[in-house]
């Protein structure tokens, strides 16, 4: 996430944006190997070697979701996914509550 905000070009707003992390064991550090083996717990793998992360930016909100996904005919699923959740969050909140939250302080209102 620190990457987007300081390349901020890289998805545009309405857009949807695949990024990959490729795991090389011994190029991975504390993070990475901590991220490693938790997506390998979650998606019941012994090992990731590749973890997609699928981003949609709508109204200057990142939406994200991590998976496994290779083809991309099974990533438009996650797409899909991630606009049913913006959907779902714009019906909740409105954008001026959405622009002056601080961490956390949507968690009590779902």
């Amino acid at each position: 996430m620190e990457h987007l905000r300081d390349n901020p070009t890289l998805v545009d707003d309405g857009d949807f944006r695949t990024f990959v992390q490729r795991n090389a064991e011994e190029n991975l550090d504390y993070f990475s190997q901590f991220f490693d083996a938790a997506c390998s717990m979650a998606l019941g793998d012994d090992v990731v070697d590749e973890n997609y992360f699928h981003l949609y930016l709508k109204d200057g909100i990142y939406y994200c979701c991590i998976a496994d996904d290779e083809d991309s005919r099974d990533q438009k699923v996650n797409f899909a996914f991630l606009e049913h959740v913006q959907k779902e969050f714009a019906k909740i909140f409105k954008p001026n509550r959405i622009k002056n939250a601080n961490a956390y302080s949507l968690d009590g209102m779902l």
